[in-house]
């Protein structure tokens, strides 16, 4: 019966597989972490660093994440499932949303590394402009990602040397109706070094 149960857990764990990662000394399991790993999200992750990152890809959903290890030590999880598990409060019955979740979601602080995507929802019109401002009232264009699901954030951007976590609000502006939609009202970003180390 266990053994059941536990090919059972294995077959609905979602793979992931790694774009980008910024040290060489995270072990998923007990191998290094390099470009191109794929693994599970019940596989244990082991960070030696706080700046320690990994952009991974769900392969199953396509959508891509940060994963910080501030964020995981935070709440104190060892996969990327108990991390979920632990922020959202999953029962067996929200396994179904666990596909369609991210970071941002979950989590008030998103870590960037090259690039950063934010969820963004359905909005219509022709000529609608995305602004990222920050406390200070300081205006950037964000661009859209090609399917218009994300906001794209890059490093150049936000400011390659810079370190510090800043706090921003999104809005959305449709020129043609003459509208603004706020989307995220306060939304964290720490960008976490790109070093191999």
């Amino acid at each position: 019966m266990v053994a059941i149960l536990m090919v059972a857990c294995h077959v609905f764990a979602d793979r992931y597989k790694v774009l980008y990662v910024n040290s060489t000394d995270i072990k998923i399991e007990t191998k290094n972490v390099s470009v191109g790993s794929v693994f599970t999200d019940k596989d244990m992750i082991m960070w030696t660093d706080d700046q320690q990152a990994m952009k991974v890809i769900n392969l199953n959903t396509k959508r891509i994440m940060v994963l910080a290890a501030k964020a995981l030590k935070k709440k104190k999880a060892s996969s990327l499932y108990e991390y979920l598990t632990s922020t959202r409060h999953l029962s067996t019955r929200d396994m179904k949303r666990r596909i369609t979740m991210e970071l941002w979601q979950v989590d008030s602080t998103l870590y960037l590394l090259d690039t950063l995507y934010i969820s963004r929802p359905n909005i219509r019109g022709n000529d609608v402009v995305a602004r990222m401002i920050d406390d200070n009232g300081k205006t950037m264009d964000l661009s859209i990602s090609k399917d218009s699901k994300s906001y794209v954030i890059t490093r150049d951007l936000y400011g390659k040397q810079a370190l510090t976590p800043k706090r921003f609000a999104i809005r959305e502006f449709d020129r043609e109706r003459n509208w603004e939609y706020v989307v995220y009202r306060k939304l964290i970003i720490e960008p976490v070094s790109m070093l191999n180390r």
